[in-house]
């Protein structure tokens, strides 16, 4: 949630987690398929996901329940090495969540993350923790034009080496409005606002970000929805020469002084959502990303500026 941030054969390096994955996919596809009701809202991870504002998989949730144990997992790897057939670097943010139904459209849930092979530059096959998110959802806060907005709240509390090294703290405020266009097509609209704060050390480190999205959908049938998502991501960093929180360059100092504002990028994220059943769902998509500060052109065509994802998200 563009994933601007650059992340043998596939062995024993990601055997483990691939195995997870097509388990589980074959698992779903045993379920009948339901009645799809995809909704494109901006929901996000942090490293090389980090601007991803695809993965509408929230709605698999079961609305009857009260209580609701949830799992989800994105996993991207960069086209060029995709290409080659070099998954070593993939990558995996995963996170188990656990939400209460307060009625009236509103929802509380914690979620705890796990990252793969995200924090460090030396270690293989590396699972380790990630942060720790409280969020409140209201999918009917107002209305606009005779459409619902949903708003979103979360504070993420860092759990992560690095994140509690510098005292990484994030509070994202999301907003999102569903337009049907007809029975089959359906048109989004949000905003991502991210403010970040640190109790530690904040040098180099990202202060603001803005992530406006235009979304549409079309639903073939009840199980396929191939979608678009356009949307650019703003940020402004605070001066000074900080370490890398994520990636392979995860607690290296990095190599030049952080500007205060740093350049947009225009990213879209382009694929089709799976729904197997109203507890299952799959996401399967490729980001393209443009640095508007950079005089190349936006090019989906181009391995060197994609990076494919699939969101797994499977509830209870």
């Amino acid at each position: 949630m563009s994933k601007v941030s650059n992340m043998s054969k596939l062995g024993n390096k990601t055997g483990s987690i691939m195995t997870v994955m097509i388990g589980a996919f074959l698992a779903a596809s045993t379920y009948a398929a339901e009645e799809s009701t995809t909704t494109l809202a901006p929901t996000t991870s942090s490293a090389s996901a980090a601007s991803s504002v695809s993965a509408p998989i929230s709605t698999v949730a079961p609305k009857a329940k009260t209580l609701t144990v949830s799992y989800v997992a994105e996993n991207w790897l960069d086209a060029t090495e995709a290409d080659t057939q070099n998954y070593a670097p993939l990558s995996s943010q995963q996170h188990i969540g656990l939400a209460y139904d307060l009625g009236n459209s509103r929802k509380v849930q914690y979620r705890q993350y796990f990252l793969y092979n995200m924090t460090s530059a030396n270690t293989q096959d590396e699972l380790s923790l990630g942060d720790h998110l409280f969020l409140y959802t209201d999918s009917k806060i107002a209305r606009i034009a005779d459409l619902d907005m949903a708003f979103q709240a979360r504070i993420s509390i860092p759990g992560t080496e690095y994140g509690r090294k510098i005292g990484q703290y994030e509070l994202r405020l999301s907003e999102n409005i569903t337009q049907k266009i007809t029975g089959k097509f359906t048109m989004s609209y949000g905003l991502s606002t991210r403010i970040y704060g640190y109790s530690s050390n904040d040098d180099g480190q990202v202060a603001l970000r803005f992530l406006p999205v235009v979304g549409a959908s079309y639903a073939v049938n009840k199980v396929v929805t191939p979608f678009v998502n356009l949307y650019t991501d703003s940020r402004w960093n605070n001066r000074g020469v900080g370490i890398a929180v994520y990636g392979p360059r995860a607690g290296e100092t990095r190599s030049r002084e952080s500007k205060v504002s740093q350049a947009n990028s225009f990213n879209s994220d382009i694929g089709s959502s799976i729904k197997f059943s109203k507890n299952i769902g799959l996401d399967a998509y490729m980001t393209t990303s443009k640095d508007l500060g950079s005089a190349a052109s936006y090019n989906p065509f181009s391995a060197e500026n994609n990076t494919y994802e699939i969101d797994l998200a499977v509830s209870l």
